[in-house]
């Protein structure tokens, strides 16, 4: 598994690096890594 940043990406889904909406979070117990953005209500101020 590969985890970055690429200087093309937006704060928005970005098809051409391959990224995709996310499906449902899969049973407990198997493996999932997920980036979640930001947004005003879990932003610390």
């Amino acid at each position: 598994m590969i985890l970055g940043t690429s200087l093309l990406g937006t704060n928005n889904i970005d098809t051409c690096l391959g990224e995709k909406i996310l499906p449902p979070a899969p049973p407990s117990g198997a493996f999932d890594v997920r980036f979640l953005l930001p947004n005003e209500a879990t932003k610390l101020t």
